[in-house]
């Protein structure tokens, strides 16, 4: 077999189809079908200004949500954005929450035991003196009323008064006569009640200061009954 040097090794092919992407001059061509038996290259596919703006728009999207989701406003979060039962108790911060925070039940519970009483405590700094209260009753006299004489099944009265500026202590009747049975009906302090004719002696109301004072007794017998009401008096 004798060697040729020097010779184009497309030569050959001439007078005859030059192989797949190959020119009849040797040189690379590009292969517009898979049916001519080689691989098509990728092509290079053109920009166009939508396009550019479609993927601005993609980018800034996904940025402002991811945004959105890491770095919330403050105070934006409310009830409304709390879904129910979605704070646990592990996602509460130990020591955050005050006694507003629960119902009155719960409130209860958190009450415990009664401690041990404490020890008493020094005895404090006695305390400045009061001021002087006014003269008390230093005066003290017995008023007599008039005798009653009662007869049977019959009630008696006797008021004893005080004078002008002398103040009811006390009281009580003493018995001229006593029978058997008897039954003592009033025995109170009393005044003046009302003005002019129709005043009558009663008892004061809460309050109300008193005169003297009043005694009444049922005489149950046919015996004789008398007494009279005293009124102890005090003045300054």
């Amino acid at each position: 077999m004798q060697k040729v040097v020097g010779s184009n090794p497309i030569s050959r092919f001439r007078g005859s189809p030059a192989p797949a992407g190959l020119s009849a001059s040797g040189r690379r061509q590009p292969i517009d079908s898979i049916s001519d038996g080689g691989y098509r290259g990728p092509r290079a596919v053109p920009i166009t200004f939508a396009n550019l703006l479609s993927c601005i728009a993609l980018f800034i999207a996904l940025g402002s949500g991811a945004y959105a989701a890491t770095q919330l406003p403050k105070n934006s979060v409310g009830p409304g954005q709390i879904r129910k039962n979605a704070v646990s108790s592990a996602k509460i911060r130990n020591g955050s929450l005050r006694l507003a925070d629960f119902k009155g039940p719960q409130r209860a519970k958190l009450r415990g035991a009664r401690g041990p009483a404490g020890e008493s405590g020094p005895q404090g700094l006695q305390g400045a003196p009061g001021l002087p209260g006014p003269p008390g009753a230093t005066d003290v006299v017995t008023r007599y009323g008039k005798v009653a004489e009662v007869t049977e099944s019959k009630t008696g009265l006797s008021y004893a008064t005080c004078n002008a500026g002398e103040a009811v202590t006390g009281g009580g009747y003493t018995l001229v006569s006593a029978p058997t049975q008897m039954q003592v009906t009033q025995n109170t302090p009393a005044a003046l009640l009302g003005e002019g004719p129709t005043a009558i002696v009663g008892t004061p109301g809460d309050g109300e200061p008193a005169e003297g004072w009043l005694v009444g007794i049922e005489n149950e017998t046919a015996e004789p009954l008398s007494f009279l009401a005293f009124a102890m008096c005090a003045s300054p």
